[in-house]
């Protein structure tokens, strides 16, 4: 081999060595720079995800610190708390538990409008077009059902278009209207209507669903009663009673001296008469100055003015009352009495409650062959009917949702019941019991 051939292929090792030396030099740093882009990768994932766990930190605090018209994006619409009649209180989008997500009233297509578990009058309980399964739509007791396909509302129908129903409301979800009900078609309501909004029927209140009024009965469509006047939603008759049935008042007449209606709102105040005995029985005005002297009862859940509160029972701030409207003394009665009990649970909380009502301190005198029969009900639906007055201490009512600030009436209506045989054996006999509430 001669010297040019060894410098020839002497050249092409150096020029193979080059090359392959290049390439290494172009891998390593095409690796240096595969690493720098992972590394600003990383940095930037990194940046990103604290941003966003910042972001969302802040934000769920935002949520759940937020109490009263709350805006959480760049639209000018509420988003929680929304307070859209400016009193000073949430009605729309409520987040009642303060995990930042609405409970109560919420409005998912941002039109101003409740779409599921829209409450009643604000009361901030879930009613209608309630969501069951978390998937904010609505699945049960809708809003403007119409049960028989003929394009007419028949059940929780929202004439006003807000969102809330008004006439033919289901307040229990059995498909059945229990106030406002609209028999006419007329989009306003003509039986059982509830006038302050507190979820009991006020005015024509139609007890036996015949299409008659029954109590607190408006002959002038002014929204206070004419006849058949109750007291304090115990729908018995009282004032202004209609004896004969040509809807007028014949007895226990509402006047300037009797049964006084000071405030004109068609219930009396002053001078109150309850059983027709022509005897002053509450809030009595002694000098004929026009103001309670004896028996002064501040509200319908203060009658006599004293011995009001049978039972208070208060846990994690809760303030529940049971108050004793009307109370019977059980003794020395004869086959045929019947008296009755009235008696209130009101909810002071901001939250709503579940509580049992119990007979507490019972003593029953009498036979189980004659016994007292009660019946319960709370003004428009009988809960127990033909039961034995209890022997010992038992439960009279189990697991009843009291709504924040809400009062719910109920009526014990007793009965010593005559058997065509000799019931001489419970003569003299007594029944005392008290009715206690306890929270859940």
């Amino acid at each position: 081999m001669n010297e040019e051939m060894k410098t020839e292929i002497q050249n092409d090792y150096e020029e193979q060595y080059m090359i392959l030396e290049e390439e290494e030099i172009k891998e390593e740093r095409r690796k240096t720079i595969i690493i720098i882009i992972l590394l600003i990768l990383i940095i930037l994932v990194s940046l990103i995800g604290a941003s966003f766990s910042y972001y969302k930190y802040h934000k769920e605090k935002d949520y759940k610190n937020c109490k009263l018209d709350c805006h959480f994006d760049r639209d000018s619409k509420c988003d929680m708390n929304c307070d859209i009649n400016k009193d000073g209180k949430a009605e729309l989008n409520i987040d009642t538990n303060k995990d930042g997500v609405c409970d109560v009233n919420c409005d998912s297509d941002k039109d101003g409008k409740p779409d599921y578990n829209v409450d009643y009058f604000y009361n901030r309980n879930e009613m209608f077009n309630i969501d069951t399964n978390n998937d904010n739509k609505p699945d049960f007791n809708f809003v403007n059902q119409d049960k028989n396909n003929d394009g007419v509302c028949d059940l929780n129908c929202d004439t006003n278009g807000d969102g809330w129903p008004d006439t033919n409301i289901d307040l229990d979800s059995d498909g059945k209207a229990d106030l406002n009900l609209d028999t006419n078609n007329d989009e306003k309501p003509d039986f059982n209507i509830d006038v302050d909004k507190d979820g009991y029927a006020d005015i024509n209140v139609d007890l036996n669903r015949n299409g008659v009024c029954d109590v607190n009965c408006d002959t002038n469509n002014d929204n206070k009663p004419d006849y058949n006047i109750d007291y304090c939603h115990d729908y018995k008759a009282h004032f202004n009673v209609d004896t004969n049935g040509d809807g007028k008042a014949d007895s226990n007449l509402i006047t300037n001296f009797e049964n006084i209606d000071t405030d004109k709102d068609g219930w009396p105040n002053i001078n109150i008469d309850l059983n027709g005995d022509k005897v002053c029985d509450v809030n009595c005005d002694m000098n004929n100055d026009g103001k309670a002297d004896k028996n002064i009862a501040t509200s319908c859940l203060d009658k006599t003015g004293s011995d009001v509160i049978l039972s208070i029972d208060s846990k994690k701030n809760q303030k529940i009352f049971l108050h004793s409207i009307k109370s019977i003394n059980v003794k020395d009665i004869v086959p045929g009495w019947s008296d009755t009990q009235v008696f209130a649970i009101e909810n002071k909380s901001d939250d709503s409650v579940i509580v049992d009502l119990l007979w507490k301190n019972v003593k029953n005198e009498f036979t189980e062959v004659n016994n007292l029969i009660y019946k319960l009900d709370n003004g428009t639906t009988v809960l127990k009917a033909d039961v034995k007055a209890p022997y010992q201490d038992s439960i009279l009512l189990e697991n009843v949702l009291i709504p924040a600030n809400h009062t719910y009436y109920y009526t014990v209506s007793y009965e010593f019941r005559e058997t065509g045989v000799n019931q001489n054996v419970d003569q003299d006999k007594n029944f005392t019991a008290s009715i206690v509430v306890s929270i859940k």
